[in-house]
């Protein structure tokens, strides 16, 4: 589970080392042509190798990705949903930090939920994703200014932004550094960029590496369903907050949520995970066990310029 690598050509987003432990093999695990690796130095986890452009451009524009049940309240019909309450939780995070509202830039902006809120409370509003379909029904049916591309392809002006929002957004990136450091370049002096992804040090991960290592390999499906190569960086909050202080930031609040659980395990999911109804209890019994010890699987962390 942990045999050693030197990866020339790939080098740690955090400590820049290019030693690594092998952590899972999901060929072995899964048939899927990766590995996930931890660097010897900071046990920073990542996807190796990671997927070409090409490949994600391809997944997010499949057309039944928006479809998803994983997105059913991404929708007009989104208020009163877990999601309009996470988000609302945010807006008021930032409101608490820079209460002079300005312009806020929302990176992977799905169907413009969190936008249409933001607009709603005063805010001017821009968007971008990588899903044309979304992006077309945000602009339908919020009215909203969301463009299609990565952050890096629209070369936006320095200090344009007050707020930069990436809602679970950061883990699915090739290049996180990278995309915080144009945050960085972006932001005004003294503006927030707010940050949700999996906390690797959450109970659900360590449950899973856990059963993985005591069955010596046998029980797959849990590393099947925690690492998804399309999350490519699994971050603590120790490494997370270490990165955005390298890069200039001022971590300002640093909170736990948790995966809306109904959306991969619920009646309306089509999650492939929802036929093994012993993984689904056991789900819930680690989310419920994680809630109360505070080890739940998110970090909402936010972050000064």
């Amino acid at each position: 589970m942990t045999s050693k690598l030197k990866i020339d050509n790939y080098r740690c987003i955090i400590c820049d080392g290019n030693r690594f432990k092998e952590f899972f093999n999901l060929e072995k695990i899964s048939k899927k042509p990766y590995r996930v690796i931890k660097c010897s130095n900071c046990n920073m986890i990542s996807i190796y190798p990671i997927p070409s452009k090409n490949f994600i451009q391809r997944h997010y524009n499949n057309p039944l990705y928006p479809k998803s049940a994983y997105f059913r309240n991404m929708t007009i019909n989104f208020k009163g949903s877990p999601e309009a309450k996470l988000f609302l939780k945010g807006l008021n995070l930032i409101e608490k930090f820079y209460p002079n509202k300005g312009k806020i830039l929302d990176v992977g902006c799905s169907s413009g939920v969190f936008l249409n809120m933001a607009k709603d409370r005063g805010w001017e509003t821009l968007g971008i994703d990588v899903s044309k379909d979304f992006v077309n029904y945000a602009k339908k049916n919020f009215k909203l200014d969301v463009r299609y591309g990565f952050l890096k392809d629209f070369s936006f002006k320095e200090n344009s932004f007050d707020v930069v929002t990436l809602w679970d957004l950061i883990e699915h990136t090739r290049e996180p550094k990278e995309l915080l450091k144009e945050v960085c370049r972006i932001l005004k002096p003294e503006g927030i960029v707010l940050i949700l992804t999996p906390d690797q040090n959450s109970l659900i991960k360590k449950t899973t590496n856990l059963s993985y290592k005591l069955s010596f390999g046998r029980w797959k499906t849990p590393v099947n369903v925690v690492y998804d190569i399309h999350h490519l960086c699994y971050f603590s909050k120790k490494n997370l907050t270490m990165l955005l202080n390298k890069i200039g930031f001022k971590t300002v609040y640093v909170g736990k949520e948790e995966t809306i659980l109904d959306r991969i395990v619920g009646e309306e999911s089509d999650h492939w995970i929802k036929k093994k109804k012993f993984v689904v209890f056991a789900l819930r019994l680690i989310f419920f066990i994680a809630k109360l010890t505070g080890k739940q699987n998110k970090l909402l962390i936010l972050s000064r310029k």
